[in-house]
């Protein structure tokens, strides 16, 4: 302003305003704001990955690992000394702490990833605040801006806003010709237009956007990639129990290179589709070769626990006229929506391929039962192709593989356990596992097995004792001394109740099947009317007392409800140690120990004989005389007055293939052909 003259000088009138600018950079304060959405988004991970590494901490001394290794040497201590209590005492208490960790794990991370749905919510209230904020802000602007008046204090009250938003989400935004913002999430959906501002809703853990006429759309964790929310919703996902009304494929199939598509021929030709066209390339799935026709069979059951199967059937023929995978996943749709009764047309099970080509199963209308599925056999003029399993492995994460530890865990020492025998056999087992339906193959889905994958064609053996615990030969008609029943096993034809029908039909034996639960009794046991007292399981090549939980040391299926059996826990005599070997075993050793080598037997023995029977690699008894009708075992006699233990070791050395000898106190018998036992 112009000064005023005075005596001394003149004096100032200061200066009037005529424009206050933004001193504002776009392209400095965009770039700001991305990063502040990636620096938010990278501390949200961070503290929600120090939490998993706190809970999954293998440093520390009760590390699953540490804990799995005393698991280990009490069974190793169990198999050194299987009748010592203390051992078995131990095994216990080792199983025990073991259970306990990973369960204790298990139920950390679920309570951790229930905290992550907290911060989700909290992230999309401030979200939706914020966006509600800047929209009242846009109208301020308008309502206070005239001509080259600018509202500098609103524009930068919504850039804070703005800043805090980026900090939330990623968001990408732009400055309409009226001065107001359009703020996008997303796949173009807008959060914030003019006066406007669209919400965000959290349901069953995920996020929505929600539109003008309330329809709800998903976003994914492609579309929230940054941000606060962003980094919850990617911790949540590493620890989120897994979805049961959705199973995804562990096998992702491309064709060149790319997902297959419902689309996607299964056989690669060249064919013309129209004249106008011309010749049109078919690329089929990748590494998958199509020689002629092939069949595909699965196996299921539905959100009521009915069983589910089904067949699809690929007739060779021209690419322009043959089936695509989309034909596959109707089958299936067709397969659920007849099993469930239903004539009113609503679709119960949803089929499809995700982005990454897996096939998915969506259920859609969940009942009692979650639904399952398996893929039971590709065969045909087909080489290569594999649809996967579906059995949770994917999409993977903390939480689920820590099941899949205790899964594996569960069916590895189970199907060892099942197949053993501890210090008397067994007078009743109950299997662990429920079927849904008895009447369905065990190796297949629809009898409600969890473990039904993982059984294959084969047989395992039952062993019956009399009173005495001495093996009571099951076919006389064989020249071994002992034989066992050999249960055959076909995973996809024989049924719960096929097993039960088969085992009851064994002298001394009774099978029932209670609350869908496969139950074993010795008759001789309680009653005394059949010499049967008791049995024990050997060489089970098909897994099916895996999968039936017979004689199991672990109950459950995964890091949620491991357990020891309790019939162990209650009587310890029943941990296997050891397995019934069908006929002989390639050495064998005195559990007393010898005094004195050269002194004669004595009184405590009698004038006699014993036999060593000797068995070629297909189990027939080789015969030691031939000079007899009978086949004959090394017959050793037996003077107590004056047979020493170095005269019947001396004795068995003269026999071809047989190697004896005496060493710390300890008589052993050794066969030196691998083949023979």
């Amino acid at each position: 302003n112009i000064p005023v003259p005075s005596t001394v000088g003149p004096i100032g009138n200061g200066v009037s305003a005529n424009v206050i600018y933004r001193d504002y950079d776009r392209f400095i304060t965009k770039t700001l704001f991305d990063k502040t959405s990636v620096d938010k988004g990278l501390e949200a991970r961070e503290s929600g990955m120090k939490l998993i590494e706190g809970v999954l901490n293998e440093t520390e001394e009760n590390g699953i690992n540490e804990l799995l290794g005393q698991f280990w040497n009490g069974w190793d201590d169990v198999a050194n000394n299987a009748e010592g209590i203390p051992e078995r005492t131990t095994l216990l208490s080792r199983a025990q702490l073991l259970v306990d960790g990973l369960r204790d794990r298990y139920d950390q991370l679920l309570k951790l990833s229930q905290d992550m749905d907290l911060n989700i919510r909290s992230s999309v209230d401030d979200i939706n605040k914020l966006a509600d904020q800047i929209a009242q802000i846009n109208v301020q602007i308008l309502a206070s801006e005239n001509g080259d008046q600018k509202a500098n204090d609103l524009r930068d009250q919504r850039d804070v806003l703005l800043k805090k938003l980026s900090g939330l989400t990623n968001v990408h935004y732009f400055e309409t010709q009226r001065g107001t913002y359009t703020v996008i999430i997303g796949q173009n959906r807008p959060l914030v237009e003019g006066d406007r501002s669209w919400h965000l809703e959290v349901r069953s853990g995920d996020v929505y956007w929600i539109s003008s006429s309330n329809e709800a759309q998903r976003l994914t964790t492609d579309d929230i990639s940054e941000g606060e929310l962003g980094g919850w919703l990617d911790i949540k996902q590493r620890i989120a129990p897994r979805d049961i009304t959705k199973l995804v494929s562990s096998i992702a199939n491309s064709t060149s290179g790319k997902a297959i598509r419902g689309a996607t021929v299964w056989d690669s030709a060249t064919g013309t589709a129209t004249p106008q066209l011309g010749s049109t390339r078919w690329d089929a799935i990748d590494g998958v070769t199509v020689t002629g026709d092939f069949t595909i069979k699965w196996s299921g059951t539905d959100q009521e626990g009915r069983p589910v199967t089904g067949t699809f059937n690929y007739v060779a023929g021209p690419p322009e006229s043959g089936a695509r995978v989309a034909d596959f996943l109707a089958s299936i749709e067709n397969a659920f929506y007849t099993a469930s009764g239903r004539t009113d047309g609503v679709q119960v099970v949803k089929a499809y391929i995700n982005d990454e080509g897996r096939l998915v199963l969506e259920d859609q209308v969940p009942g009692d039962f979650p639904i399952s599925f398996q893929i039971d056999s590709i065969s045909g003029g087909v080489t290569g192709l594999d649809l996967g399993k579906f059995d949770g492995s994917y999409p993977p994460n903390y939480l689920e593989d820590l099941n899949r530890i205790a899964r594996e865990l569960i069916k590895e020492v189970n199907r060892q356990h099942s197949q053993g025998i501890g210090l008397r056999p067994l007078t009743e087992t109950t299997g662990v596992y429920t079927a849904i339906n008895t009447d369905y193959a065990i190796g297949t889905k629809a009898s409600g097995l969890e473990f039904s994958g993982d059984v294959t064609d084969g047989s395992f053996e039952l062993w019956l004792y009399d009173k005495d615990g001495n093996v009571i030969d099951a076919d006389t008609s064989t020249p071994e001394v002992n034989d066992p029943v050999v249960i055959s096993v076909a995973a996809k034809s024989t049924s719960m109740e096929d097993l039960r029908a088969r085992l009851d039909s064994i002298d001394g034996i009774t099978a029932r099947i209670i609350n869908k639960r496969l139950v074993i009794q010795a008759d001789g046991a309680s009653n005394g009317g059949t010499p049967v007292a008791g049995f024990a399981f050997g060489k089970d090549t098909s897994g099916a007392l895996m999968a039936l939980g017979l004689n199991a040391f672990f109950t459950g299926t995964g890091a949620s409800d491991i357990d020891i059996n309790s019939t162990l826990e209650e009587n310890l005599d029943l941990v296997a140690a050891a397995q019934v070997e069908p006929r002989g075993s390639h050495g064998v050793s005195s559990t007393e120990t010898v005094a004195d080598v050269n002194r004669p037997l004595g009184i405590t023995f009698s004038q006699g004989r014993f036999g060593i029977w000797i068995y070629d690699e297909s189990g027939a008894m080789v015969d030691q005389d031939t000079s007899t009708t009978e086949v004959d075992p090394v017959w050793i006699d037996v003077d107590p007055s004056h047979t020493t233990l170095n005269d019947i070791r001396d004795a068995i050395n003269g026999v071809d293939g047989l190697h004896a000898f005496i060493a710390d106190g300890k008589f052993s018998i050794e066969i030196l052909n691998d083949q023979w036992n």
